[in-house]
């Protein structure tokens, strides 16, 4: 997890538990529970008429209550007086037996012999798919008939609904099934926020919870009423998760003299036996054998797990919880575009996709019209339950919580098709306007981002200062800021990935301060305008930054005060890194991912496979002369790796100038030994770190090159040098009839750019040379699929581009013609451009 989201995590969390103590949302928690028990019942009458309300409220209290031990807050059984009237219950507690009677008990336990649905939903549908007087029934339990009324009449008969179910699979048609619990429906039923629904459910992936624990500490430290509640232990505690635990067993068995050592080693090789000890007895002053114990390694279960649960304020091991929290289970992949939209330019973590059960739970308060109860005291009962447990973040629950309000734009529009006379309107679900102002103000700031919403938006719901509240003891008050997070990377040279050492940082921070500076490229402001640092100066003045800028800028035709407003150290930094050996490690994990995306631990495997693939494509270099001077990305700047890395180096030197014979025997067995350590050192160490600021480099790359403008005129092509199979058959499968970029693909806009690179493989006995030019960047979504970044790439005089993923462009002509000085053949390729855009 890279810092920025760490903080911000841990930001939501102390959120979420300052929240949980405050007084109005417990009572915001619990009148809404005593109204859905109250609903319930009466419902349960209605059916039931024998039935006295004595009774029928002890039946409809069961559906408050689970046994699943998975699910955080639940306490196995209990009262409705103990979760509305006890104040040490917890907003955990309540708001978990909420979602159990509005419709997680039902889904659970629908299959066991002899289940009796009671359960909002089974209210809901009976009354408004069953019944014949659906208004009337509804009006008797007090429920939001207004808003029910059309939204399940576009359950039932809207075409485009129906015509969209017909078009998925089963599994994913139950998201828009006839359900009014179905998220699919929820969301599509407020149409603006379907579409960006649909790709939070691309973009989250399953992950095995296995090995991710959670402890009553981690909770507890959040302080406050967050730590488990009495009733959660005792119901842990009768439903223990037991962990394999290495124990021992000891059996005695008497005899009249001592064992022999053969004896002795005779019972010890028994299986499972860990050890025999003779027994005597000293009682009478004398030594008197007795017989010998047996010890058996034995697996253990300690008789209460969460008897050893700590206090807050003592460190120390626990047992960890049962709960299967949503971080556990779920993580979003970083490529998509949910996640570059809302987490890297927005800066909001993000756990599990937009939260179904938010917008459920929220669409069930609103269903059941509780009086005296706020709509934003009952979303942050909302925060309270979730946020603490990282079920979601913040963002994915109040843009739930926004999409079940269903916004002002979709309200009045028709549920069927306009000829039908049933034709219902939509009502917005909530029918006080002040309610639904706080949210669509809550909705507004979360637009704004996390940055602004943690400073300000934050006190629409602690309705105080957020910086008097949220941070914990000794934590920072300043909320997390992701280009702020990277840019101090930068500025401090906290960065393990960029690979050249300090010349590298001081090039990009002096580039990063002269673009501002330029007013008007034809008249540029001199270099001491830019105050830089004297070692900025000097590395940008002895590479020449300063014509490559300005002559980039020409090129775009635009000033660095207008470019810098999107484009800054951040996005300056990542482009730069990219261009440099950065683009070898982002484009082989990508390539071994096979364009998809992997969760973490997979992604540190393919990380270190990646690495050592370039070390050891480097150490070869090293021996036959080759070598250009540049390391592997990340390796030489991580102690625990630097000093392998150092070593085999010297050894591939020695390698090098050694004489054939003994001496060069010698030195390429040191080669191996050491090449085989940072190996070792590779594939065991933790690449989480590097991984989170991979993928930041990644990130604001992407960022900062949709940020450029396309270069003027519309006779642009972009080239690439790169290699064919030799022979009759030979292909490279990039280079099939369609050409599509990967996560970012490297271009030139110099052809004899290209063809240097492609004349690296003029002597490769399987690959030969090939040159791609890709043209027809005419329409406005070509040139938006592009940033030409040669004056802020490492090597300027590339004349780089860089294309982002998934553009797609059709093979126009394949010929094998004579290129370069001096003249080299090679397979020279043409596409034209096809599709996507950013």
């Amino acid at each position: 997890m890279p810092e920025w989201q760490k903080a911000a995590t841990e930001y939501e969390q102390r959120l979420g538990a300052h929240l949980a103590e405050r007084p109005e949302v417990r009572t915001a928690a619990q009148l809404a529970l005593r109204r859905l028990h109250d609903v319930l019942t009466r419902d349960y009458i209605l059916q039931n008429s024998a039935t006295s309300e004595a009774d029928a409220r002890k039946i409809t209290a069961e559906a408050f209550f689970l046994d699943e031990a998975k699910s955080a807050g639940q306490i196995g059984t209990g009262t409705i007086h103990y979760l509305t009237t006890n104040d040490r219950v917890t907003v955990r507690e309540v708001m978990t037996a909420f979602f159990n009677a509005a419709y997680f008990r039902s889904e659970t336990e629908k299959t066991k012999p002899g289940f009796k649905d009671i359960s909002l939903k089974a209210t809901v549908q009976r009354i408004y798919f069953d019944s014949p007087s659906p208004t009337t029934d509804a009006r008797k339990l007090g429920l939001n008939d207004a808003y029910l009324a059309p939204y399940t009449d576009f359950l039932t008969r809207n075409e485009p609904l129906a015509a969209l179910r017909k078009l998925l699979p089963a599994g994913r048609a139950r998201n828009l099934g006839r359900d009014v619990f179905a998220c699919g429906c929820l969301a599509y039923y407020s149409r603006s926020h379907f579409k960006e629904y649909v790709q939070s459910q691309m973009a989250r992936n399953w992950e095995d919870p296995d090995g991710k624990y959670s402890f009553p500490a981690d909770y507890a430290r959040l302080g406050g009423s967050t730590g488990l509640s009495q009733a959660e232990c005792d119901y842990l505690g009768r439903r223990p998760v037991y962990p394999d635990l290495e124990g021992f067993d000891c059996s005695f068995t008497p005899g009249a003299s001592p064992l022999s050592p053969d004896e002795i080693a005779a019972r010890k090789s028994k299986s499972g036996v860990i050890d025999v000890q003779e027994h005597y007895d000293y009682a009478s002053g004398s030594r008197a054998y007795k017989g010998y114990i047996t010890v058996k390694a034995q697996k253990v279960k300690p008789l209460n797990v969460r008897s050893g649960d700590l206090d807050p304020a003592a460190y120390g091991p626990e047992f960890p919880l049962n709960w299967s929290e949503g971080w556990k289970s779920f993580y979003v992949k970083a490529g998509s575009d949910w996640h570059q939209k809302y987490s890297i330019q927005r800066g909001y973590p993000l756990i599990a996709g937009l939260s179904g059960t938010a917008a459920r739970i929220f669409s069930a308060y609103g269903w059941l019209q509780v009086p005296a109860v706020r709509a934003l005291d009952f979303a942050k009962a909302l925060l309270a339950w979730m946020l603490p447990t990282r079920d979601h973040s913040l963002y994915e629950i109040i843009k739930a919580i926004h999409i079940a309000t269903l916004n002002t734009k979709s309200q009045n529009e028709t549920t069927a098709v306009a000829r039908n006379p049933r034709t219902l309107r939509k009502k917005r679900l909530l029918g006080n306007p002040s309610d639904n102002a706080d949210l669509d103000q809550l909705a507004i700031a979360l637009k704004l981002g996390a940055h602004y919403f943690y400073n300000d938006g934050a006190k629409i719901l602690t309705e105080e200062s957020g910086h008097q509240i949220l941070p914990g003891e000794g934590q920072s008050s300043l909320p997390p800021d992701p280009e702020k997070i990277y840019t101090d990377k930068i500025q401090t040279a906290g960065s393990i990935f960029l690979q050249s050492g300090m010349s590298d940082l001081f090039v990009i921070r002096a580039i990063s301060k002269y673009i501002p500076t330029i007013k008007d490229y034809n008249a540029p402001p001199d270099v001491a305008d830019a105050k830089m640092t004297r070692a900025e100066e000097r590395w940008f003045g002895r590479y020449d930054r300063k014509s490559a800028a300005l002559d980039w800028l020409e090129e775009l035709q635009c000033t660095g005060v207008e470019l810098s407003k999107e484009f800054r150290t951040a996005h300056i930094a990542a482009v730069y890194t990219y261009t440099g050996a950065g683009y070898e490690l982002i484009n082989r994990i990508d390539r071994k991912a096979k364009g998809g995306e992997v969760g973490g631990v997979r992604r540190g495997k393919l990380i270190a496979e990646a690495l050592w693939y370039l070390c050891e494509r480097k150490l070869s270099a090293h021996v036959t002369g080759e070598w250009g001077g540049e390391t592997p990305p990340a390796v030489p700047n991580i102690q625990e790796l630097s000093a392998h890395w150092d070593a085999a180096t010297d050894a591939a030197s020695d390698l090098a100038s050694a004489v054939p014979g003994r001496a060069a025997d010698d030195a390429r067995k040191r080669l191996v030994s050491e090449k085989n350590a940072l190996k070792s050192s590779i594939m065991t160490y933790c690449w989480s770190d590097v991984d989170q600021e991979l993928k930041a480099h990644t990130d604001f790359a992407f960022m900062g090159i949709t940020a450029l403008p396309p270069l003027p005129g519309s006779s642009l092509s972009l080239y690439r040098g790169t290699w064919e199979l030799r022979g009759p058959v030979g292909v490279n499968p990039d280079l099939k009839s369609r050409f599509v970029t990967r996560k970012l693909t490297s271009t030139s806009t110099s052809e004899s750019a290209a063809v240097r690179f492609a004349r690296h493989y003029e002597s490769d006995a399987v690959r030969k040379p090939a040159v791609v030019q890709l043209t027809k960047f005419t329409s406005a979504a070509a040139k938006a699929c592009y940033g030409y970044v040669a004056g802020v790439s490492k090597q300027p005089h590339e004349a780089e581009a860089i294309i982002t993923k998934g553009v797609s462009f059709k093979r126009f002509a394949k010929s094998d013609r004579e290129v370069g000085s001096p003249k080299f053949l090679a397979t020279y390729l043409v596409y034209e451009w096809e599709s996507g855009a950013r």
